[in-house]
């Protein structure tokens, strides 16, 4: 028994996405509040150090970057990551190509404007200050700090956080990884160990052999349960959105031909019967009827609703999921 077989369908893998924090962690002191009435580590949140649509243009970046391999791959236990099927690589490689582009060229705008932004952000700060002034003179902490000291006391603490252009420029990064497992080779001729530890090393060694097996057992029976139950979720939304309306969303066709469109480049299992199926209803529908024309015509939604049925139906059967990941385990003697 064996898990290296595996390899020869996919390879694993990784994206980082490194983002600037764009956060001061609050002080006290920010919020108007003592010190001394704050429990110790607890946190008063923070506040960001650009503006929302700055922050909001990264984090959507970042998860654009984190969904490419969900889409076109399975969760792999350990070492962590996704298996991506060869025939799904080259798609992988595009859409993590494309993400990076968009995002170096957002890095690039951002950090050309960045003295520009930090300026823009001072109105806001100083408004949170001001604010936390108010708070600070209402506990009479201390009655002898004027506003203009607190105000820039706040300033000199938000401004620390900020980093140099240059420093700033090394903490946006995209990368990706590609691997594969196997069990670390320890060679115990090579080591000064006594007869206990060298059992010891192989008895470890065992064990990661076994995790690594049933970590591709597990890798085999989700990639045949998800790659069929996303195409069932969306049929399921097109069926309860005519059943409710008599109509179908444009964005949940676009949604299912995209999923059926990627299957054959996710299925490491030939899944024959279930690929015919879709391709009926691509010949049929999709390839034949633009969404407006189906939206007029009542015969052809009605046409539609009852392939979407019958893919849903085959998508949904337990015992062929189970059935395709048996099978798929004794071709590579697992």
């Amino acid at each position: 028994m064996s898990f290296r077989e595996i390899w020869k369908y996919g390879l694993l893998a990784n994206v980082s996405v490194s983002l600037w924090g764009s956060e001061k962690r609050l002080d006290p002191e920010d919020l108007g509040l003592d010190s001394k009435h704050i429990p110790h580590k607890r946190s008063l949140g923070s506040t960001l150090l650009i503006p929302t649509v700055w922050h909001r243009k990264f984090t959507t970046l970042e998860a654009r970057a984190r969904r490419v391999p969900r889409r076109l791959g399975y969760v792999f236990n350990a070492p962590s990551g996704f298996f991506i099927p060869y025939k799904a690589l080259n798609s992988f490689l595009n859409h993590i190509e494309h993400v990076t582009s968009d995002f170096n060229k957002e890095v690039k705008v951002f950090l050309d404007h960045y003295e520009k932004i930090k300026l823009e952000m001072r109105t806001t700060q100083i408004e949170d200050a001001k604010r936390a002034f108010k708070l600070y003179k209402i506990q009479h902490v201390r009655k002898d700090v004027d506003e203009d000291e607190y105000i820039n006391s706040y300033i000199s603490r938000i401004v620390r956080k900020y980093p140099s252009k240059k420093k700033l420029s090394t903490k946006f990064k995209i990368a990706y990884h590609l691997y594969t497992a196997d069990i670390p080779p320890v060679s115990t001729e090579l080591l000064d160990l006594d007869e206990h530890n060298i059992n010891r090393v192989k008895n470890l060694q065992q064990t990661y052999k076994e995790k690594m097996i049933q970590n591709v057992h597990d890798l085999i029976d989700h990639a045949a349960y998800t790659a069929r139950k996303r195409i069932q979720v969306s049929c399921e939304k097109l069926i309860e959105t005519y059943e409710l309306f008599g109509a179908y969303f444009r964005s949940n066709l676009d949604s299912l031909k995209l999923l059926m469109s990627e299957y054959d480049l996710i299925d490491i299992f030939d899944d024959v019967a279930f690929k015919k199926s879709m391709a009926m209803i691509t010949e049929r529908i999709f390839k034949a009827y633009t969404p407006y024309k189906i939206s007029k015509s009542p015969i052809i939604k009605e046409q539609l609703y009852k392939d979407i049925q019958i893919l849903h139906s085959i998508a949904s059967k337990e015992e062929a999921i189970k059935l395709m990941a048996i099978r798929f385990k004794q071709k590579i003697n697992l």
